[in-house]
């Protein structure tokens, strides 16, 4: 079996060959090119923690209107704090990331229900 020496990365390939399993150089076109480590993401798919924590307060904003029970005011600005923050990590989750957007939308639907409910509850006092 011939073999030959690859002329970007100086081992040694089958003579026939058209790409350098080494390297990963074409043959084909005896330029050189640039060595290229890994293949880089063409956009950014980001990650989860922005749309899992937007969805958790948001199901905790919503399930604390089913509470019957007496709302003070300290726990109605609870209610905003956690649905506001819901909504601002939401509303980033869908802007800047592909990743999770469904969970960034339903964070920001649950936080907007419970923030105009604690805003209605707020307009008792």
């Amino acid at each position: 079996m011939d073999s030959k020496t690859c002329p970007f990365c100086a081992e040694q390939i089958k003579a026939e060959a058209i790409k350098c399993k080494h390297c990963g150089s074409l043959l084909t076109n005896q330029q050189p090119q640039p060595y290229q480590a890994a293949a880089q993401p063409t956009a950014y798919e980001g990650t989860l923690w922005l749309p899992v924590p937007s969805l958790i307060l948001g199901i905790i904003s919503f399930l604390a209107l089913f509470d019957d029970s007496y709302w003070d005011l300290d726990t109605i600005i609870g209610l905003i704090t956690f649905s506001g923050t819901g909504l601002v990590l939401g509303i980033l989750g869908t802007a800047i990331q592909k990743k999770g957007r469904g969970m960034s939308i339903a964070g920001i639907v649950l936080c907007s229900i419970g923030l105009l409910a604690s805003i209605g509850l707020l307009a008792e006092f």
